[in-house]
Formats: C-alpha cells, structure tokens, sequence
C-alpha cells in the first residue's frame, strides 16, 4: 500500500483507501458527484477527495504532468490501477465519445430543418 500525501491514509493497487488498517466505503453522492469520493481529515480539517484522483496520484506516474484520469473502461466506479490513466481535456472528451458515454451535439442544417 502506498500513503495519501502526508496523511493517514493508504491505498492499494485494487482502487481500496484504507485508514488505520481498516477499508474505507468510498461514497456515491445522489446530489450531482459523479464518481465515488471520501473525506479526508488531515491536521483537524476535512477535505473532498475523489477516489480515483487518489489512486492515480499514489500509483500512476504522470511525467507529462496531465491533469484528469481517465476511466479506460468507460465505469466511473472501477477504481482499480489498471482501469485508470492520466490524459488531458481533449483525449478524455474523445474516448468518452468513443465509447458512448457523451453524444456531441448535432448542428442541423437549416435546409435539413426547413
């Protein structure tokens, strides 16, 4: 297992965050987060983080210093090390249109309307 930043928690290769020996249950939001998440408290302050940002910090090299991760299978719940990956806005805009996640809006033409 490898540790979150400087806190108390740890995560392992299968997407699991633990604290103090003990399986954390990440948190699926009904109020519009799309991806499970867990609270950390650190130095007495709690903070939002999503478990699959954890993962690819701890476990996933990012030497060209990529911004967003990635669910390769398209399932925003699988977690696990293999499933994830660093990319930029446009390469994560494009494999979610690949896979069907995201529809691109249609420009009709006006002849096509008429």
């Amino acid at each position: 297992m490898i540790r979150f930043r400087d806190t108390n928690y740890y995560v392992d290769y299968d997407g699991s965050l633990y604290r103090n020996n003990k399986r954390l249950k990440p948190i699926k939001d009904k109020n519009g987060r799309r991806y499970f998440y867990v609270s950390i408290y650190h130095n007495g302050t709690q903070k939002i983080h999503s478990v699959h940002r954890i993962i690819a910090e701890c476990l996933i090299p990012n030497p060209e210093n990529k911004k967003q991760v990635n669910h390769i299978n398209g399932d925003r719940y699988d977690n696990r090390v293999q499933n994830l990956e660093w990319c930029n806005q446009k390469e994560n805009q494009t494999h979610a249109y690949k896979l069907g996640l995201q529809v691109p809006k249609r420009k009709y033409d006006i002849q096509q309307v008429i």
